[in-house]
């Protein structure tokens, strides 16, 4: 027993352990590693249109830039500029509307600190402002105007898509600057506008829509030059000077002349290029993606050639990055999957790894603080973050509806950065903080295998009550030896078990959905418990009886309501239980230590008065022959008298002992010629007895004694009722139960063509000490039916006054086997 327990625990465990690793292994699949708590709460975008940090002196802290383009008609536009989040640097307006996505930070004076470069568009001019926060009063320019809007414009306004401003040493005067217009089509270009003249001196236009740009020295020359790429988004005819309908790559020096123009044909594609700032070998890798998905690595050296080149078929690129180590990462996307390979300055691949999403990715600040900048994309509401090995680490929700537009770090000294996020309708500030999961991920894990291993336990413990009680409920139902109903509150019947029939010896054949009551209608004693059951809705315990020609039952009904949670009957448990072997076995047994007693007490004083009444026989022969003549028939019949109460006291000790069986092999029709034979001295030319023998079947497992008692009592009887004079046939077949066909009785009837047994009698003739005969002791029958039920069997009588009797007997071949007799 205990190592079932210590299995089961051990089980228990098991499954608990594999539960909590389930769930381990699916958070860690899902959770992330860390979470964006709101800092202060969110700024909505009707009051402040956006809300960015930089560290614009690079003293370790971060400015708030606040843009102020949403304001009141009587307002102007402004920005302010605070040192931390309360303390005001300055405040600068303008008088135009703020192109807020395309504010940039430059350092145009060479001296570490940043300054903010601030576009504001009219209807269709464009004006330049720069911020610098160490010299607030120097405002060289401030509201310039720098760029006029197209001639003809079907559009109310002048829609720049992009606007890209750029600074080099080399020229410390200029500010270079790409411009994509977007309906308006016009103007498209780089141009170089003179701060000092406050005027554009350099342009080169055309007609291709901006990607991307960047000033470096390509060419290794010691003089730098400007990139710039496109994308074909198709808005000009194929003729056109350098038309969107390509995708093109440009090289300009610093005076924007054209060095070199790489045209990529395929319409919505576009080139995206990132420098290769290798001192001995500068080189470009050009990224040319195609609509459908396809996308070519190209490598180009100094002398504008390409070296290598690297396609990737049903991928789009989005990003790619050298490190000083020489090594590329370029971020693809696929329409299952996505993929970072890893790649060396000749485009050989040198890793991989494998990321579920198909999402744009973008590269952002150094979110967590490990030296490397992140990267997010947009699923839903939802902005993803990963690190460098494509895992997801962190997610920030927003509104149905909002759009992302910036996303910069608030730099606070001994205190963790700060993120914030700039969408189309809040400005929030949020803190990245480790996921309370993640930390304590394995004491959470040891925790739940505890929980599950207890639950477990304790399911297990309800399983195992449930599970008996229902062993005990279907067996109570099905293999119960007692008489078992279940009825519904209306009397219909759910379930019975095949003892009812039997035990209450039921002319009718049960049925499911039938009338109790119409089942049982001929015992009234059981019908009226079940009716007061039904009526009173309480338990029902009493004792029953009652008796048939053939048999007796003796026992007790319990009904018993079974009711819901709210005290509703649905159901009753009707289960009737049949004392009546035990009964009998106890009268039996009682009543055999009452006759051998009684039979001792009887034989002492009798062989006493024998032995007197001898005496006195003798004395009188010697003192008074006369007298012994006169008294001698006297004298015999006391001595008769005696020896029939002893023969009467020893018929009695011979069935006193009926209660254990000895079961043993016997043939059936030598048992049946032997008990025959023992009484061949009654047979005569006028009174025959034949032993008629049908049966197929010839061995039987049956106590031999006790049946050989059990035809001497039919026998007798039978020879008793014909007074000298007609036939007694003895005959045997088989019996088939249908209601178990593996079990086969053996039928056996005596018969007798006597004077028969009056009906008044049929009730009497089981009874002890009942007999018709002067001399009978009354018992007989009552033996020969506990015989017969004491092997299974059943004893039945039928009888015409005048003409026969018929004694039916009928034994199970096994008598081990208690099957249920077959009927009558």
């Amino acid at each position: 027993m205990k190592s079932a327990f210590t299995k089961i625990r051990l089980i228990v465990f098991v499954l608990a352990l594999v539960c909590a690793t389930t769930i381990a292994v699916w958070f860690s699949a899902n959770m992330f590693q860390y979470e964006f708590v709101l800092s202060e709460p969110e700024m909505p975008v009707a009051r402040i249109s956006q809300v960015s940090f930089r560290d614009l002196d690079k003293d370790g802290r971060s400015e708030r830039i606040e843009v102020y383009n949403n304001p009141r008609p009587e307002d102007t536009f402004y920005i302010n500029i605070n040192a931390g989040s309360q303390h005001l640097i300055n405040q600068w307006y303008v008088q135009d509307s703020i192109l807020i996505h395309h504010l940039q930070y430059l350092d145009m004076t060479n001296d570490q600190i940043d300054e903010l470069i601030v576009w504001t568009q009219g209807r269709d001019s464009l004006f330049l402002s720069i911020i610098d926060i160490t010299h607030p009063e120097i405002r060289e320019i401030y509201n310039t105007f720098v760029l006029r809007g197209p001639e003809q414009n079907t559009h109310k306004i002048w829609d720049i898509r992009r606007i890209h401003a750029l600074h080099t040493p080399e020229k410390p005067q200029s500010l270079f600057f790409t411009i994509f217009s977007g309906h308006s089509l016009a103007p498209r270009g780089i141009f170089e506008f003179d701060l000092k003249k406050r005027t554009v001196v350099n342009e080169f236009p055309f007609n291709a829509a901006l990607a991307h740009s960047k000033i470096f020295d390509l060419d290794a020359d010691g003089r730098q030059e400007v990139l710039v790429s496109t994308s074909a988004t198709s808005n000009f005819p194929d003729s056109a000077q350098y038309s969107d309908a390509f995708s093109w790559f440009f090289v300009f020096n610093l005076q924007l002349e054209l060095l070199h123009a790489m045209k990529k044909e395929g319409t919505f594609g576009g080139i995206k290029f990132t420098p290769g700032d290798f001192p001995s070998n500068p080189s470009v890798f050009l990224i040319v993606t195609q609509a459908d998905r396809n996308t070519e690595i190209l490598k180009m050296d100094k002398h504008f050639h390409i070296v290598a080149e690297k396609k990737l078929r049903g991928y789009t690129t989005d990003v790619l990055k050298f490190g000083e180590d020489g090594r590329g990462q370029v971020y693809s996307k696929g329409w299952q999957q996505a993929k970072k390979l890893i790649i060396d300055t000749n485009l050989v691949v040198l890793d991989s790894i494998l990321f579920e999403e198909t999402k744009t990715l973008n590269e952002t600040v150094d979110i967590d603080n490990n030296g490397k900048n992140n990267f997010y994309y947009h699923a839903g509401n939802r902005i993803y973050f990963i690190d460098e090995n494509m895992k997801k680490i962190a997610f920030f929700e927003m509104e149905d509806g909002e759009k992302l537009n910036r996303i910069s770090l608030k730099r606070t000294p001994g205190k963790p950065n700060e993120i914030a996020f700039n969408t189309t309708k809040n400005s929030y500030l949020t803190k990245l903080q480790a996921s309370f999961v993640y930390t304590w991920f394995w004491p959470l894990f040891i925790l739940q295998v505890i929980v599950y291993a207890f639950v477990l336990h304790a399911l297990q413990l309800v399983f195992i009550r449930i599970r008996i009680y229902f062993a005990y409920f279907r067996f109570s139902l099905k293999e119960s030896d007692n008489a078992i109903l279940l009825i519904n509150h209306k009397g219909r019947i759910l379930s019975i078990n095949h003892n009812v029939e039997d035990t209450l010896m039921l002319e009718k054949r049960s049925e499911k959905q039938q009338d109790v009551f119409s089942l049982l209608q001929q015992r009234n004693e059981i019908c009226d418990a079940i009716s007061l059951a039904l009526k009173e809705n309480r338990q029902i315990s009493k004792a029953i009886s009652f008796s048939s020609a053939s048999s007796n039952f003796i026992g007790s009904i319990t009904i018993t309501p079974l009711r819901t949670y709210f005290h509703l009957v649905n159901a009753y448990l009707i289960e009737i239980r049949d004392n009546t072997k035990q009964i009998i076995v106890e009268r039996q047994q009682n009543w055999q230590r009452n006759v051998r007693r009684m039979v001792h007490d009887i034989k002492n004083p009798l062989a006493g008065v024998q032995l007197k009444l001898q005496t006195i026989y003798l004395r009188l022969m010697e003192d008074s022959p006369e007298m012994a003549d006169k008294l001698q028939d006297e004298i015999e019949i006391a001595n008769s008298e005696i020896h029939r109460i002893l023969s009467i006291s020893k018929e009695f000790l011979k069935f006193s002992d009926l209660t254990e069986l000895k079961l043993a092999p016997v043939n059936i029709e030598q048992l049946l010629a032997a008990c025959i034979d023992h009484f061949k001295a009654f047979v005569t030319e006028n009174m025959k007895m034949a032993l008629v023998f049908k049966s197929e079947i010839k061995m039987a497992a049956w106590d031999k004694r006790q049946i050989e008692l059990l035809m001497h009592v039919l026998i007798e009887n039978a020879i008793d009722a014909l007074q000298g004079k007609g036939n007694i046939a003895i005959e045997v077949t088989t019996a088939q139960n249908l209601s178990s066909v593996e079990n086969q009785f053996i039928r056996i009837s005596v018969t007798d063509d006597g004077h028969g047994i009056e009906p008044q009698q049929f009730d009497k003739i089981f009874e002890p000490n009942y007999s018709a005969k002067p001399e009978g002791s009354g018992m007989g029958l009552v033996f020969a039916r506990q015989i017969v039920h004491q092997h299974h069997g059943r004893l039945h009588v039928d009888s015409e006054p005048g003409k026969k009797t018929v004694f039916i007997i009928s034994l199970p071949i096994d008598a081990q086997n208690d099957q249920p007799v077959p009927d009558k």
